[in-house]
């Protein structure tokens, strides 16, 4: 019996830590993600003026590029150079980048309620937490997609598999404390 409230205190106190460290993580999130969209829209906004900054400060020549790069490269950079949508790309790279922050943020905000339901229970298998992770799985799955499918469907088949093991600890943790 003592051994078993000294795991239980020590996953309280992981817990701990793991709430205030997903707090400091979700607003450092928030404020990049902020940060990103604004800096994206200006980029996309001042497009023409950022394209001229940006081919003064590279002082690069579409001429200039011919069998340094490979091919790809070489015809995106042209294209890039010759368009003058080097501002463009950046903007909406930093939108994506800050929409990717946010999922984060709202991530570590139900991971942060999960690590704080475990504190405060004596078990991690209670229906609420499992709703938690599946928002949790959900969104890990989606960033996991946003890079490939491959991936993504291997991370989402893991997570759904692991969801189903905490449902099931669930169900044992209710037949437990009905047996008690």
């Amino acid at each position: 019996m003592k051994e078993e409230k000294t795991i239980i205190e020590k996953i309280q106190k992981t817990c701990r830590i793991g709430c205030v460290a997903t707090n400091i993580f979700k607003i450092f999130g928030i404020v990049m993600s902020a940060v990103m969209i604004l800096m994206g829209i200006v980029f996309v906004g001042e497009n023409e003026r950022i394209n001229l900054v940006l081919k003064e400060a590279i002082g690069v020549e579409t001429h200039m590029l011919d069998g340094g790069l490979g091919l790809l490269e070489e015809k995106v950079l042209k294209s890039l150079l010759e368009e003058d949508n080097f501002a463009m790309v950046i903007g909406l790279e930093l939108i994506v980048a800050g929409v990717i922050l946010i999922c984060s943020a709202i991530m570590m905000h139900f991971v942060g309620k999960i690590f704080k339901e475990m504190r405060e229970s004596y078990s991690p298998f209670q229906l609420s937490i499992v709703k938690n992770l599946k928002v949790v799985f959900v969104l890990v799955t989606l960033l996991a997609l946003s890079s490939s499918l491959a991936t993504g469907l291997i991370v989402g088949i893991a997570l759904w598999c692991v969801i189903h093991i905490f449902e099931y600890g669930c169900e044992l943790q209710r037949q437990s404390d009905e047996t008690l």
